[in-house]
């Protein structure tokens, strides 16, 4: 019980400290991403392309994936990713109103609609249909978002089976440094990126998993601490990340760092 009291105020106080240092940005030059190489450890790497109209992105590409975007007006409506070595294709299909995302429908069986409360909180909830076309609670949740910045991601999932309740919990700590990706038309308005749409870069993030078992109250917890050290060049974007996350995907123990081409 101490351990999981002491990790709820380890994540609070990121919270809190981001909140006061995200507000400052001393970043003014205007930049794109162009490409981004992932190292590994085993000295393998993967080489990300970006392709812009304007400053609108039209695709990202690498030998193990292609991404493409569809725009109405400054907003992103829809994108299809294609995974090169399956040929598998999803596609998301983005909703707004006041140019708020409000639904995203995807390809993949699986409905998230938000709703926006006061304070930077928004409420999601994800839903698929099962084999008798009924809709069924897959997981729901909030994000907080503080000086545009996700800053914490509640969800709690609702498939775990009876009597079991499992949450996650993640928060995260920001510089105040320009998140590449922050210059993109419309890709802040992408809540289901999570922390890929906020305005810096966060260099903790702090995942705290949890199941509870409601028949005998019996509880374990797991937390997992993620680091990044940036290396910025002089307009103040990162250049070298150094992290076992890549910016796309999970967290892989192989992964050594990230480099940013503008």
């Amino acid at each position: 019980m101490k351990k999981i009291f002491s990790l709820f105020f380890i994540s609070v106080f990121i919270i809190i400290f981001s909140s006061c240092t995200a507000d400052v940005d001393d970043t003014s030059q205007f930049k794109l991403v162009k490409k981004i190489i992932e190292v590994n450890k085993d000295e393998t790497s993967l080489t990300i392309n970006f392709a812009y109209d304007g400053d609108k992105i039209v695709s990202i590409d690498s030998e193990l994936s292609n991404t493409t975007f569809t725009y109405s007006g400054n907003l992103i409506t829809k994108i299809i990713q294609l995974d090169k070595t399956s040929q598998d294709q999803k596609t998301f299909d983005y909703f707004y109103t006041n140019d708020n995302l409000t639904k995203v429908i995807s390809s993949d069986n699986y409905t998230l609609n938000y709703t926006y409360q006061s304070g930077g909180k928004i409420a999601y909830e994800k839903t698929s249909t099962d084999s008798n076309i009924n809709i069924v609670l897959v997981c729901n949740g909030t994000l907080s978002i503080q000086y545009n910045n996700v800053v914490q991601k509640n969800k709690t999932l609702n498939t775990s089976g009876v009597n079991i309740l499992e949450k996650e919990e993640l928060s995260f700590a920001y510089d105040n440094k320009s998140n590449p990706l922050r210059n993109i038309v419309g890709f802040n308005k992408l809540l289901d990126h999570s922390e890929l749409i906020s305005a810096n870069n966060y260099y903790t993030n702090i995942v705290i998993s949890s199941t509870k078992y409601l028949d005998s109250e019996a509880e374990v917890s797991s937390a997992v601490v993620i680091s990044k050290n940036y290396n910025y060049d002089k307009e103040g974007y990162p250049k070298e990340v150094i992290s076992t996350k890549p910016v796309f995907g999970k967290e892989d123990k192989n992964h050594l760092k990230t480099l940013y081409f503008y």
